[in-house]
């Protein structure tokens, strides 16, 4: 069956997280897109592999022998990339790091004292917000911000929570102000929503946009390591309880067998453990 390998990970995603929804979230698309590949998946194998029930996904009988086998696969390709994975412990050769843009005002430091020190070591930055990358296996490292652990099979280890408060323009007259909310954003506590309750709103999906909607005369939340480096800005609040920006250091589970990368993941947990203390207060 043409391509049946291919859409192992959808079927694997779907099992795992028991809905649509979840295996959407996983593989970093959306639920159209899961359902389609569903339907097409099971009329390449001319049967149902999965039975739903109230918006549940479980496998049917011959599903959970496909699972079987699927798992297997997955395990014994993950033992062999851990085998061509090896190497020296000294980084040496290519190295494909995925990191989002608006990291890299605290992260090109890191990466430029490790082309120092390792000189044998040829990065590459990808920068990206998304996951799929690595999934893929087009990227050895990625830098992510998550509310929650990533799901196997990537291996993700948590290197840095970052505090944040709400900024607006320097000098900006409050009654002009436009709230800025980013898609996806956790809330602000009660006690701060008058700062901004009530005024007009723009919405954005990506954090860099929203730094220079604040500048442009908004008000919203941003990371410290944001909005106190931008002379543009003004904190407007205290700092807020914790708004989920915890920083990731992910990586495919079978790929953190590897000492090259083992060094590496080391050195990058390092950097950010050890950043000043405003940076997450």
């Amino acid at each position: 069956m043409d391509n049946l390998w291919a859409e192992m990970p959808l079927f694997l995603a779907i099992a795992r997280t028991g809905t649509i929804s979840g295996a959407a979230d996983q593989l970093d698309v959306n639920r159209t897109t899961v359902a389609r590949r569903l339907k097409t998946l099971e009329q390449k194998t001319g049967a149902k592999l999965f039975a739903n029930n109230a918006g549940r996904h479980d496998l049917t009988p011959l599903g959970r022998d496909l699972l079987a086998v699927a798992e297997a696969a997955e395990a014994a390709l993950y033992k062999s990339e851990a085998f061509l994975f090896e190497g020296p412990e000294e980084p040496t050769g290519p190295l494909k790091v995925s990191v989002p843009p608006h990291l890299m005002q605290i992260a090109a430091p890191l990466f430029a004292d490790m082309a120092n020190r390792f000189p044998a070591l040829e990065i590459d930055i990808i920068a990206t917000y998304q996951l799929t990358a690595l999934e893929a296996r087009e990227v050895d490292l990625g830098l992510r911000i998550l509310r929650r652990p990533p799901q196997f099979p990537i291996y993700g280890r948590m290197v840095r929570a970052f505090g944040g408060a709400v900024f607006r323009a320097v000098n900006q007259d409050p009654d002009g102000e436009i709230q800025v909310i980013r898609h996806g954003e956790v809330e602000l506590p009660g006690a701060v929503k008058g700062l901004v309750g009530g005024k007009s709103t723009l919405f954005t999906d990506d954090i860099w946009v929203k730094q220079e909607l604040i500048a442009a005369g908004g008000i919203g939340r941003l990371p410290l390591f944001m909005g106190d480096a931008d002379p543009r800005l003004e904190r407007a609040s205290n700092i807020l309880p914790d708004a989920g920006w915890r920083l990731w250091l992910v990586t495919q589970d079978a790929f953190r067998a590897s000492p090259r990368l083992r060094v590496l993941i080391e050195e990058i947990s390092r950097y950010f453990r050890d950043l000043p203390p405003e940076q997450s207060q």
